[in-house]
């Protein structure tokens, strides 16, 4: 469950609240991430991709709802196969993401979850939040060299404010100076 969540909410540049629940045994169904807004496609015995209906979201002001479309991977970080394995072994009814114990995933399992995760292999930890995942999502895209245009599309930002997230590598603000500088001087 924690793989396919976690893959999901990278990939699909979620914000915490759009793939969590607010208690550990509430949710709404109006407006929470449920079992049946994923759908694979051609079907759940052979998908190559899936949509998710997110019903409402930070980025979504007139709860219009989004479509978002995900297809497979070769990677071995590929969300459609994490998500088709979380599937099928535990069918999941109602909220999307819970534990065996019935509990729910909320904002603050993530956060524990991601600093468990990254103390563990001896990365910084303390910085990591609930936007980690779209902050990782738009640096990445942004190195991968994806346009603006379509990295604001995908975090299904109305604005240019997902260049707030991008992380630029140190190595990158290192150069800066000095490319600034030969254009000067040449």
């Amino acid at each position: 469950m924690i793989w396919a969540a976690f893959t999901l909410a990278f990939f699909c540049f979620l914000h915490c609240s759009e793939f969590t629940y607010q208690g550990v045994s509430k949710f709404h169904p109006r407006f929470d991430l449920l079992a049946n807004c994923v759908l694979f496609h051609p079907s759940l015995a052979s998908p190559w991709q899936m949509s998710i209906i997110l019903k409402s979201s930070k980025t979504d002001v007139f709860w219009e709802g989004h479509r978002l479309l995900i297809v497979c991977s070769p990677s071995p970080l590929c969300t459609v196969t994490a998500m088709h394995s979380y599937f099928l072994a535990t069918c999941p009814r109602g909220p999307l993401f819970s534990f065996q114990s019935g509990r729910y995933l909320t904002r603050s399992a993530v956060v524990h979850l991601l600093r468990d995760a990254a103390r563990y292999a001896s990365l910084p930890y303390k910085s990591l939040k609930g936007h980690s995942f779209c902050i990782g999502a738009a640096s990445t895209a942004a190195a991968a060299g994806l346009p603006d245009w379509l990295t604001k599309v995908l975090g299904r930002w109305s604005s240019d404010c997902y260049q707030l997230y991008i992380r630029t590598p140190q190595n990158v603000l290192l150069s800066a100076v000095p490319r600034m500088a030969s254009v000067l001087f040449s």
